[in-house]
């Protein structure tokens, strides 16, 4: 409810004071406050930011473990002399930053990868992938071929 004073030229007993109110029902015939919109609006905003803000805590979570598994298959993967972490996820047990390992870019940089791995491979030997055998090498070449054995060969006399 506002008021309006007006005042007029001064009459016999000094100057006129009128002081009017104004409802603002009368302004607004159907009883609604001017404000309930707004704050009905503001409400409906805020619940959208509510919900922007958890999308975009989920999206960058899901973000941070898709760029920690692929620092870790790039640290599990041979490169040049250095054959790689037997365990990916051991590039983590050392409080490896995940920021270390990536480009300004937001993408994992893989040489920044290998080369944390290389120095954990130092300092932890036994984190480290055994080389694997390249090739067919000896494998199955110059040994002798075994017997065929029969399970009744074992109740025979003689043996």
């Amino acid at each position: 409810m506002t008021e309006e004073t007006n005042v007029s030229p001064e009459g016999e007993d000094g100057p006129r004071v009128e002081v009017v109110e104004n409802s603002e029902q009368e302004e607004h015939p159907e009883g609604q406050d001017p404000l309930a919109k707004v704050r009905r609006e503001a409400a409906g905003w805020r619940t959208k930011l509510r919900e922007a803000e958890e999308q975009r805590d989920q999206l960058a979570t899901r973000l941070v473990n898709m760029q920690r598994a692929e620092a870790a298959r790039l640290a599990a993967t041979p490169a040049d002399e250095f054959p790689g972490l037997a365990d990916g996820g051991d590039l983590w047990r050392d409080d490896t930053d995940l920021t270390e390992l990536v480009a300004d870019d937001g993408t994992v940089d893989p040489d920044r990868v290998r080369e944390r791995a290389q120095v954990l491979g130092e300092a932890h030997p036994h984190w480290v992938a055994v080389p694997r055998a390249t090739g067919d090498g000896d494998a199955g070449k110059g040994a002798a071929p075994m017997p065929a054995v029969e399970f009744a060969d074992g109740f025979r006399a003689g043996r």
